[in-house]
């Protein structure tokens, strides 16, 4: 019989089974709170090796990336290159077409053809531009610039096809804006072509007007290092409705559907310029009501910059116009103020009138109180008296001829030039002009009133250029044939001295045997490129102390790769400045003129000429011959063969023109002989042909004077002149 249990013991045993079975429990919750532990552990591993090869996977993606981004760089710059050369070339040769005389059916071939050429480009900058913004790849530049020149190369560059539209161009720059600034002129330049582009394109009548306002300088203890600077593009045209003003800077995007069929387009013009405003730390704005125009702009903080040696050192005119009395008459009230501001900053006392029968009053009416003018500058479409009529009305009142008269146009039709000069006008100038023209041209017919010639010859921007370049000598390398003969015609046009060459180590041969005033370098040529000819020829400058007062001679590169590491590849090596194609030659010209220094374009020396020995060794400067071999040989480069090529081009052409000229004096037509006569002296000149130039300038006075007999005298003496050429070049230059 089982002894009884106590219940004490009873307690204490259920109390150590509890206890037991509690342990018990604690071993299972934390073996499955360790097991639990382990799989989260697994679980993390597993998330970290995967982390690991995502990471790897990204670094791999990433390089690969960096490696897209640079051959789609390398890729954008090639066919950048690719697409505006012949595009440069297609454009440039139909720009010169368009100026000479042609009939009403290839004229207007020509024309469509430079049209579509402008859009194609257009189309091809933005598209490739857009790219870049996509891709993040917009660099600033930060350098110095002439802001007033980059502004009037905008209106210059877009004026015909203002033009062709019956509108205004006009730009207003304030006096209070640095004559330098800092800053990135490319992306500027870029937003204002497109603004006064997309202004032209969608104003049907009245004007396209830039402005430029000085708002404020900040300082920087003594001195000021910034200014604030608007910019503004104004037009009359369609204007936007409210609603539409920020559909507009949407990328693809125009204010309406029926404003793309209407005008065309692409869409991307504003957003790139929404783009480049906001790089250089801007913002685009705009304020418009429709059908009463549009105003775009922007607001930028530039640097002051120092203006360059060459242009402070400049001397002042042959002329001082302080005091000079001016009227101006002008239909256009905006064009009335700019007129009046650039005369006021010359000294002059201006007085405006907006019409041509309120210019003859008060011509009148100063005369009568013995304060006459000295300058009438007038536009031709003038209400009341047209620019005709009132010139005709000056011409004829012996009171009032004192008075000098500038013809001021928006249109290049027809014959204007030819009748203001009869009616005794001195200068013409085509809208929209540029004040520093516009100051030289009037200090030359002021100094040509003085001389009482009986028929000046007529002031234009062009005879103001040739005469300031005509002792310029500028090498132009170039391997692209099309656009070396279009450099070549830009500059002689100009009346520069050009010598070519088409590959770098022909012109850094040409820089052996010649001194030249400024080189222009293609980037891309076969052999010898442009980096490695200014290379070699910076080391000749030094090897041969060149080097006069430490100034190099300038070198201006031209190439279509429009990248930040272009630019810093050409002034590493050398380079003075940097121009992209497609080539204009507003643009280019600004560029040279700012690298020449005073003195050049003022001497009436030739250039010093190292190598003076034509191909046998023999000298050929004889004075009788009618060609200068040596020189000649000098332009050729050395190349006897390419120096007959030269002669053979300039005797047929000249004697085309000797046919042209006999058959349009016949007629009546002396503007014709003028014009050949000018190409003649111009070629003539370039080849050493000395008394064919001769000859030549005196063609063109006589066809000036209209002197028909003299003319047929002149044409004559160069027919047996060219036909002493040959006969020279035959017996000097055997094949």
């Amino acid at each position: 019989m089982l002894a009884p249990v106590r219940s004490d013991d009873f307690g204490a045993r259920l109390a150590l089974y509890k206890v037991f079975m509690g342990s018990r429990s604690k071993k299972n919750d934390f073996e499955i709170r360790m097991q639990s532990l382990e799989a989260e552990v697994t679980r993390l591993n597993s998330l970290l090796a995967a982390e690991r090869a995502r990471s790897a996977e990204l670094e791999i993606a990433r390089d690969f990336e960096k490696e897209e981004n640079r051959a789609k760089s390398e890729f954008l710059a090639n066919m950048s290159h690719e697409l505006r050369t012949p595009l440069s070339a297609v454009i440039g040769f139909a720009e010169l077409l368009m100026d000479m005389e042609l009939g009403e059916d290839p004229y207007a071939c020509v024309k469509l053809l430079k049209q579509s050429g402008d859009g194609l480009l257009l189309l091809i900058n933005n598209i490739l531009d857009y790219s870049k913004i996509e891709s993040k790849r917009i660099q600033l530049d930060r350098i110095g610039f002439d802001l007033r020149v980059l502004v009037e190369d905008v209106a210059s560059l877009l004026a015909i096809q203002a033009e062709q539209k019956g509108l205004e161009m006009a730009c207003l720059i304030d006096k209070a804006v640095p004559a330098q600034v800092i800053g990135d002129p490319q992306f500027i330049r870029q937003v204002l072509v497109n603004l006064v582009g997309n202004a032209i394109k969608f104003t049907q009548q009245g004007e396209v007007f830039i402005e430029v306002k000085c708002q404020g300088r900040g300082k920087k203890g003594s001195s000021y290092d910034s200014v604030s600077l608007d910019f503004s593009v104004t037009d009359t045209g369609i204007g936007i409705a409210p609603e539409h003003q920020k559909r507009i800077f949407t990328r693809f995007s125009q204010a309406e559907a029926s404003t793309t069929r209407r005008f065309g387009g692409t869409g991307l013009g504003l957003t790139i310029s929404c783009e480049l405003v906001a790089a250089m730390g801007g913002h685009l704005h705009v304020e418009s009501q429709p059908d009463k125009g549009s105003r775009f702009w922007f607001q930028l903080d530039l640097a002051p910059g120092q203006v360059p040696t060459a242009q402070a050192s400049r001397p002042e005119l042959a002329l001082d116009l302080s005091g000079t009395r001016v009227l101006v008459a002008d239909g256009n009230a905006t064009y009335r103020k700019i007129l009046e501001d650039m005369l006021v900053e010359m000294g002059c006392l201006v007085t405006v009138v907006p019409d041509g029968t309120a210019a003859l009053e008060t011509l009148n009416h100063a005369e009568e109180e013995k304060i006459g003018f000295n300058l009438l500058i007038m536009e031709l479409t003038l209400s009341g008296l047209d620019g005709y009529e009132l010139a005709r009305a000056v011409h004829q009142a012996p009171k009032l001829q004192g008075v000098s008269r500038i013809v001021l146009t928006s249109m290049t039709r027809g014959r204007q030039a030819r009748r203001m000069r009869e009616l005794g006008c001195r200068g013409y100038l085509t809208k929209p002009v540029r004040k520093a023209v516009l100051q030289e041209v009037i200090a030359e017919v002021l100094l040509g009133a003085r001389d009482d010639a009986s028929t000046p010859a007529l002031v234009t921007k062009h005879s103001v250029a040739e005469k300031k370049f005509r002792n310029i000598h500028i090498l132009v390398a170039e391997d692209y044939e099309m656009n070396r003969r279009l450099v070549e015609s830009y500059l002689k046009n100009d009346g520069f001295s050009v010598h070519i060459a088409d590959d770098g180590l022909k012109a850094v041969k040409a820089f052996r045997r010649g001194r030249f005033d400024l080189i222009l370098m293609d980037m891309q040529m076969p052999g010898m490129d442009g980096l490695a000819a200014v290379k070699k020829i910076r080391e000749i400058e030094i090897l041969e102390k060149e080097v006069i007062g430490g100034r190099t001679t300038p070198i201006v590169a031209m190439t279509a790769d429009t990248s930040p590491k272009a630019r810093e590849r050409c002034l590493a090596a050398g380079m003075d400045a940097f121009v992209t194609k497609p080539l204009r030659w507003t643009k280019l010209r600004a560029r040279i003129e700012a690298l020449l220094p005073e003195s050049v374009s003022k001497t009436e020396t030739q250039p010093d000429l190292r190598v003076k020995r034509g191909p046998s060794g023999k000298s050929h400067g004889d004075a009788t011959a009618p060609i200068n071999l040596e020189r000649a040989l000098h332009t050729a480069m050395g190349d006897t063969d390419f120096l007959k090529e030269l002669l053979h081009m300039f005797t047929a052409a000249t004697a085309r023109q000797l046919v042209e000229i006999k058959s349009s004096t016949a007629t009546g037509q002396t503007d014709t002989a003028e014009k050949y006569a000018h190409k003649i002296k111009g070629a003539a000149a370039n080849l050493d042909i000395e008394g064919i130039r001769a000859t030549a300038i005196d063609l063109e006075q006589a066809a000036r004077q209209q002197n028909v007999s003299g003319i047929e005298q002149m044409t004559a003496s160069l027919e047996l002149q060219l036909k002493a050429l040959n006969e020279f070049v035959q017996a000097n230059c055997p094949a």
